[in-house]
């Protein structure tokens, strides 16, 4: 770049640690958006929360651009974080699809996150001007102000809300446009059992979630997974922070990211999270840290760099696992937590991660990010899940019989109170139908 923030506001010398700290902002007021997000989506609906996010985050770049100094800069980057949450989150679109399709949404939504890294990388490597670069990067943003007109309401968050009317309005919407004509009778025949069994689930609501919490083997699986996310996290962000010792030219190296996280990635995870989910998230969370610890012991003995094009292909796929790790968990959890439950339970476990990441700048300004402890660690984590009895790989694929029948034995403690305890935790845990 011919001109960066760091030398138009002195982010040089003694002031660098301002500068390197700028991802933990980012990451910290991510994890307070994870928070409120679940919040908002569950209170004023998926598409409402949805425009929110993204036109919103489209106004704080532009105020970015054009931030007079770091401290506005450094606001709106922290703003961005915030947001991210609800940018990222593909409640909506799941709830869309059907149980056949879900692997489609997540794999698409992680390909769109490659192809904005393109985008990125582009423009930064044309575009010379730091501002006028940021500016094209956020251009794409321009098409949120399209979202009131084309975006739906999710008609399941509407039924578990009683909004039967809106419900049937978005139906009838959202068939017109695939060209299928149904009236209102139909819709209302189709819906009622399901407004019937929310009205009977809202009723015990409360007490589901205080089973839920009560659940202790439910909840150190969760615990787990939350842990799984924090450590994993940490080390991607490692990964990123490290990835100019990967190759002399930071373009190639992420150009190899964006070859093996674009095409590569969307080929063999569609096929994968159709096929399996928690075998995923154990799979390529433990390898990133394997391949990563690779690239730091050639790193550590090849001091000539003969082994340049080596060193960048274990950090490139260090990072592809990594990254393919999110499919998995995402779609996993938003398929096995319940409506009422789903949103607050993704946040709680992005949450998580967001911490770990925003230790991570932090942590790595002190020990340096050539340390293997961050994936040591994350292994540790890793092992300690796999053979822990309580966690969520010993349960069969995703399947509402599966679950509910895990469940079953994860409350109970006998066989005389298995049958209570399957019908008290079916009742939340148990996969929504297609």
């Amino acid at each position: 770049m011919d001109t960066s923030f760091a030398n138009d506001w002195g982010l040089l010398c003694d002031r660098e640690t301002e500068r390197n700290q700028l991802p933990s902002y980012f990451m910290l007021s991510s994890s307070i958006g994870t928070l409120c997000s679940g919040v908002i989506f569950d209170k004023f609906g998926r598409r409402n929360g949805t425009m929110f996010y993204y036109i919103s985050a489209m106004i704080v770049y532009a105020v970015m651009a054009f931030a007079p100094d770091f401290a506005i800069f450094k606001i709106c980057y922290s703003c961005l974080g915030f947001l991210t949450c609800g940018i990222g989150s593909y409640t909506l679109m799941m709830e869309m699809s059907k149980s056949s399709w879900k692997w489609v949404v997540g794999t698409t939504c992680t390909i769109s996150w490659t192809v904005g890294n393109l985008w990125m990388i582009l423009c930064t490597y044309f575009v010379r001007d730091w501002r006028l670069a940021l500016k094209l990067t956020s251009l794409p943003l321009l098409s949120t102000l399209a979202l009131p007109f084309i975006l739906p309401e999710s008609p399941r968050w509407l039924i578990k809300n009683g909004k039967k009317d809106e419900a049937v309005h978005w139906i009838k919407h959202i068939s017109a446009r695939n060209g299928v004509e149904i009236d209102d009778k139909y819709i209302m025949s189709s819906i009622a059992p399901m407004l019937k069994h929310q009205e009977s689930e809202t009723a015990k609501l409360n007490e589901n979630l205080w089973d839920f919490l009560k659940a202790k083997s439910l909840m150190i699986r969760f615990v787990i997974l939350c842990l799984i996310s924090f450590s994993l996290n940490i080390l991607w962000m490692n990964i990123i922070m490290a990835a100019d010792k990967m190759h002399c030219c930071i373009y190639i190296t992420y150009a190899v990211f964006i070859i093996l996280e674009g095409p590569l990635r969307g080929s063999y995870t569609g096929v994968l999270t159709r096929k399996v989910r928690r075998k995923g998230i154990y799979f390529f969370s433990g390898f990133s840290a394997i391949f990563f610890l690779l690239m730091l012991a050639l790193t550590k003995f090849d001091e000539e760099d003969e082994y340049a094009i080596l060193k960048l292909g274990l950090g490139a796929i260090a990072k592809l696992c990594c990254t393919s790790y999110f499919v998995f968990m995402f779609t996993l959890t938003v398929e096995v937590l319940p409506t009422n439950f789903r949103q607050r339970g993704l946040t709680i476990l992005m949450c998580a991660g967001n911490i770990g990441g925003a230790i991570g700048p932090v942590l790595f300004n002190k020990i340096g990010t050539l340390t293997p402890y961050t994936a040591l660690f994350h292994l540790i984590i890793v092992q300690y899940g796999k053979k822990s009895r309580q966690f969520l790989m010993h349960v069969r694929e995703c399947s509402s019989k599966a679950i509910t029948l895990h469940c079953t034995h994860a409350r109970s403690k006998s066989a005389k109170c298995k049958a209570t305890a399957k019908i008290k935790i079916s009742s939340y845990l148990i996969v929504d139908p297609d």
